[in-house]
């Protein structure tokens, strides 16, 4: 495989591809996997999926035992990077979390799916 910037791309031209090529590998294994007959989403189906999902998801890490394991010094950037990667990683499975249980409320009919998540259906 040539590297991205033989042909004048940013070196992380590859990973915006192997995103782009996973976000198609789910959004096709999600689309064969929950669709009924005429390709419309199964709510039982979904809501199945979505208590999967909340069962797997792995909880926040402790970022002050991180801290106290791996203390933050001018000797090891390392261990600055691993924060801000394990806070970033608290932020986005945060995220999926609340998407999830607001997909699961509004499901059982307890509130209103709000627009942001209305609209994934149509990406």
């Amino acid at each position: 495989m040539h590297p991205p910037e033989l042909f004048g791309l940013h070196k992380n031209a590859l990973i915006i591809r192997d995103r782009a090529k996973s976000d198609m590998l789910f959004t096709s294994i999600i689309a064969t996997n929950i669709t009924t007959t005429r390709g419309i989403i199964n709510e039982q189906n979904l809501k199945s999926l979505v208590e999967k999902i909340l069962e797997k998801i792995i909880k926040k890490f402790d970022i002050e035992i991180i801290m106290a394991k791996y203390p933050i010094s001018f000797s090891s950037p390392m261990n600055s990077f691993l924060l801000q990667e394990i806070f970033r990683y608290n932020l986005l499975t945060n995220t999926i979390w609340t998407s999830l249980k607001e997909i699961e409320y509004s499901l059982s009919g307890q509130n209103v799916l709000p627009d942001a998540l209305e609209n994934v259906q149509f990406l």
